[in-house]
């Protein structure tokens, strides 16, 4: 805060002069923390909906660049839907390279098929 004060110029002088620029750049200092406060929750809102809106396609294999996305589609592919990681990749036209995206395919596999279980068994 005194290092704003003196940025702004708060110089010995008058002393009411003095007493109404300080109050003045209190105000200032006030009003600059309660924009930087609301743009930090513009940007905290904006990630969260990013996050929630699940929209964008996440990259779940660098190695052929596959989102979860082409994943999700093998599930309802026209030649039959995958059941397995290696099936996926297939399915793709790629093969399996490093093998980190593995687990991460399964898993979205068995969220696809919990989900599709859940909405048959909801209807």
């Amino acid at each position: 805060m005194l290092r704003f004060l003196a940025a702004r110029g708060a110089q010995v002088g008058d002393g009411r002069s003095r007493l109404s620029k300080i109050k003045r750049l209190v105000a200032d200092w006030n009003s600059l923390k309660l924009h930087i406060f609301l743009l930090r929750m513009r940007v905290h809102l904006t990630i969260q909906k990013l996050v929630t809106a699940g929209s964008r396609p996440m990259i779940v294999c660098s190695c052929n660049v596959l989102s979860d996305h082409d994943v999700r589609a093998t599930m309802h592919s026209e030649g039959g839907p995958a059941r397995n990681p290696g099936e996926v990749h297939r399915c793709l036209g790629c093969s399996r390279k490093c093998g980190r995206c593995m687990h991460t395919i399964k898993n979205i596999m068995n969220e696809a098929l919990c989900g599709a279980a859940e909405r048959r068994a909801g209807s």
